[in-house]
């Protein structure tokens, strides 16, 4: 069963200092609080947290986009 939330989008921005665990994290609790889509930018990588968002893995995409941005400038 799809939310009709689910096509709702909250945008939020991580407070300096963040780590992207962190970010992941408090993203995913909205996401679940407000059965919504969080979409936030984390040092310039777009990333979008569902409800059944995996943290390990979004953390893990993150550094592998970061690596490959440092590598292709």
């Amino acid at each position: 069963m799809i939310s009709k939330n689910l096509y709702e989008v909250f945008t939020v921005q991580p407070f300096g200092g963040t780590d992207i665990k962190e970010a992941v994290e408090e993203s995913l609790k909205i996401s679940k609080k407000k059965d919504c889509i969080v979409s936030l930018s984390f040092n310039g990588v777009p990333l979008e947290i569902y409800p059944s968002t995996d943290i390990g893995k979004v953390v893990e995409e993150y550094h592998k986009k970061i690596r490959g941005s440092k590598e292709h400038p």
